[in-house]
């Protein structure tokens, strides 16, 4: 067993020292795959089911922010062949920017929430840079508040 199979296996193995429920390692070439190891399970939580229940290399897992990187990637592979521009409006390709509008706050005797039209477009190069103005829905108050109100679940909730 190489190295880096004897850490995955520690590193995953159930206990007080667990480091991460599980893993799945993946080496491919233009030829397919030559490597493929499962490690662990779908679950920190020992009162779990899916605590038992191992990973396997079509598990779908919850990955969250590590598509920013491919995303990236992808975008600006787009950009260098001139299939996308870093300042145009990306509502052309995702419509549910076309409008964008701001939360500012709420009414003090509805708890309606007050929205006001966003001055600028939003574009690629904000969306990669993490400045377009957008939040998390559950980890500011307002936004929670504004989730509840508009009858949106909250992130996560329909993940496996």
């Amino acid at each position: 067993m190489s190295t880096l199979e004897e850490y995955m296996q520690r590193a995953t193995a159930p206990g007080s020292d667990r480091k991460i429920p599980g893993a799945v390692l993946i080496v491919a070439n233009k030829d397919g795959i030559t490597y493929s190891k499962s490690f662990g399970s779908m679950s920190l939580d020992p009162a779990s089911v899916l605590s038992t229940t191992p990973i396997t290399p079509d598990t779908t897992m919850w990955i969250a922010s590590c598509t920013k990187l491919m995303t990236a990637i992808a975008s600006l592979q787009c950009v260098e062949r001139g299939l996308l521009n870093l300042d145009d409006d990306v509502s052309s390709i995702l419509p549910e920017f076309k409008t964008p509008q701001i939360l500012i706050g709420f009414e003090d005797d509805s708890g309606k929430p007050i929205l006001k039209d966003a001055k600028n477009k939003i574009t690629l190069r904000l969306l990669l840079t993490h400045q377009t103005g957008l939040g998390y829905g559950f980890s500011q108050p307002e936004l929670i508040r504004y989730c509840k109100y508009a009858n949106i679940p909250p992130i996560g909730e329909n993940r496996i």
